[in-house]
């Protein structure tokens, strides 16, 4: 029997909740720290990303890379 990959397909974009975006507004608001609302790049390994591929991410207008999300997605 020969194996078969398997291959799971995601949004390219998570879901943002209101709630959780207005509990983070007020604790920047009680600190009086800014906070800023974008789109981020979520990767799993930045050392691997070239500079090419970072100015490809700031044209489409994305503010930052992160690995968090990918760590929750990679353990979901």
């Amino acid at each position: 029997m020969k194996a078969q990959a398997i291959t799971i397909r995601r949004p390219p974009y998570s879901e943002k909740s209101q709630a959780v975006l207005e509990v983070l507004g007020g604790a920047c608001d009680k600190f009086n720290a800014p906070m800023i609302r974008g789109v981020t790049w979520t990767i799993d390994a930045p050392l691997r990303k070239t500079a090419r591929g970072i100015d490809v991410m700031r044209s489409r207008g994305l503010l930052a890379g992160e690995m968090e999300a990918a760590a929750l997605y990679a353990f979901a």
